[in-house]
């Protein structure tokens, strides 16, 4: 779980050198070298001097990518100058095309009903490169594989950097519904509307609750 968590903590906090830190740990203890080699590689972007990411490399050398071997030539040299000028092992545009691979895969595994692959996918793309579109496509993937749990709190995870995000909390609102959590599911759309006062699904919702206590069909 530490791997996931400092996956999710350079999500949102990419400018973080103790999350790459913390991921190269969890990855080196589960003998995902290339992983390691890049979550490393990221510490090295930040401190060029850090001798648990030199350390690394001198007992993995194989994994010495071209740009990190520059890093450590630097370092021998004794340029104590942070790397903040080398590009990162993959640079934004490049995640995003990873990101748009993975998409494309995960909405041809939801159009053949296979959730769960949706799901993971999705995941992943959203990984690669967190957008709404992926964050959504996670969620109703879970929810079709029966896993709401997991569903709401993804959802909750992204609502707590987005707050703002209604179609999130629309989707967070839908899955809680259906997983019986209709006390939580009013919440989130008493939220909608406080954002949106004139969104529709939120009002619908509400008014089902409210005037026949019955829920709309998700």
């Amino acid at each position: 779980q530490l791997e996931h968590w400092a996956k999710q903590w350079i999500q949102f906090d990419p400018q973080q050198p103790e999350a790459f830190k913390w991921l190269a740990r969890a990855t080196t203890a589960l003998n995902k070298i290339p992983i390691a080699a890049y979550a490393y590689g990221r510490l090295l972007d930040f401190e060029a001097q850090n001798e648990e990411a030199r350390n690394f490399f001198t007992r993995h050398p194989s994994s010495l990518n071209e740009q990190s071997t520059r890093v450590l030539n630097k370092l021998e040299e004794g340029d104590a100058t942070p790397k903040k000028s080398f590009a990162p092992v993959l640079n934004p545009q490049q995640r995003q095309e990873v990101a748009a691979m993975e998409l494309g895969l995960a909405e041809k595994y939801e159009s053949l009903e296979l959730w769960s692959h949706a799901s993971e996918r999705y995941q992943q793309s959203f990984e690669w490169y967190p957008s709404q579109l992926a964050a959504l496509g996670a969620a109703r993937a879970l929810v079709r594989s029966h896993q709401g749990l997991e569903a709401a709190r993804f959802l909750r995870n992204q609502l707590y950097y987005f707050p703002n995000w209604v179609e999130g909390r629309l989707a967070l609102g839908r899955v809680l519904a259906e997983i019986g959590q209709r006390a939580d599911a009013q919440r989130e759309w008493q939220a909608v509307l406080q954002l949106d006062p004139k969104n529709k699904e939120a009002f619908d919702f509400l008014r089902g609750l409210f005037r026949e206590n019955q829920w709309p069909a998700p």
